[in-house]
């Protein structure tokens, strides 16, 4: 199309030149009277009807562009109309889908809001069951040591008691002697169980000591009166006999002070925080005798023994 308007203008341009260069020649003659009609064509030359012809086919060329032209312009702008109409549709759309996003977003992180609260409630209020069930568990395991420990110090009463009973019953120092010259010998024996689980539990150094010294003297006792069930040499016996009573007092000083300082005691707390700096003095035997008697503690001196003992001492 546009080597076409090129020509047209090309072919206009020749016709006012060729206008300009064969002016007076485009007629046949020149007529004296004028021509009315159609009689002015005949009157034309050859270069009149050439540059009638390229004016004619300039004018339609002209024509037919100018026709081109506004339907190409017609059809160009219908085609930009419906291209921003669907521009400003996807602009609506994309707009209207940013504005259904947003709100789906917003609901959405609304809901992770909630989510996040609500399981961070659950969260905290799960920790606090952790650690109120930890502390709850650690105070019960508390209470139960504490239990445990006051249970092994009644029982340590006990048995420092039971000991000094027989050591001043069974293991009396002349019923002892009167048996060094016979086979028999009494079957009662000192305790340290709950003397050793005292030891373990305890954290006053004082008293580790104390009842780790306790202890040995209590098995070396158990020793010797184990020994002297079954030795019949005389000598043998005698020296047994000696090394036993021996033995035994050293027991009795320990037992004896460690009593005076728990008898009353109504908790172990109070025996760890003790002042052991304060000296104890021994209670005298008989006295000791008679109280732990009142409290109902029995000999475990074999009835047959004790008779044959009254024997050889009426008898001496």
């Amino acid at each position: 199309m546009e080597r076409f308007s090129i020509l047209l203008s090309s072919l206009s341009a020749l016709a006012i030149i060729l206008t300009i260069l064969f002016e007076g020649q485009l007629k046949i003659r020149e007529n004296k009277r004028k021509d009315i009609g159609y009689k002015k064509f005949f009157n034309l030359s050859v270069y009149g009807w050439i540059l009638i012809l390229i004016s004619l086919f300039a004018s339609i060329g002209n024509g037919y562009i100018s026709y081109r032209n506004i339907i190409d312009n017609d059809k160009q702008y219908k085609e930009a109309k419906a291209k921003n109409d669907l521009l400003l549709k996807s602009s609506y759309d994309v707009i209207e889908h940013l504005k259904e996003k947003n709100t789906k977003d917003s609901i959405r992180l609304a809901h992770l809001d909630s989510l996040t609260i609500e399981n961070g409630l659950k969260s905290d209020s799960i920790k606090r069951s952790v650690v109120d069930s930890a502390v709850k568990t650690l105070e019960e395991q508390r209470q139960t040591v504490e239990r445990e420990r006051e249970n092994i110090f009644i029982h340590f009463q006990k048995e420092v008691k039971a000991n000094l009973f027989i050591l001043l019953n069974d293991f009396e120092s002349n019923n002892i002697k009167a048996l060094k010259d016979s086979t028999i010998f009494p079957i009662s024996r000192l305790s340290d169980i709950y003397i050793k689980k005292y030891g373990l539990m305890s954290n006053n150094k004082i008293i580790v000591e104390f009842l780790e010294d306790a202890s040995e003297m209590i098995n070396k006792s158990n020793y010797f009166a184990n020994e002297l069930m079954s030795v019949e040499d005389l000598k043998m016996r005698d020296l047994g006999v000696a090394s036993f009573l021996k033995v035994n007092d050293v027991v009795y000083n320990i037992l004896g002070n460690i009593y005076n300082r728990i008898s009353n005691l109504k908790s172990y707390k109070e025996y760890e925080t003790m002042d052991f700096n304060k000296k104890s003095s021994l209670i005298d035997r008989q006295k000791l005798k008679e109280s732990l008697s009142s409290e109902g503690l029995i000999p475990v001196i074999d009835k047959n023994i004790y008779e044959n003992i009254l024997k050889t001492i009426n008898a001496k």
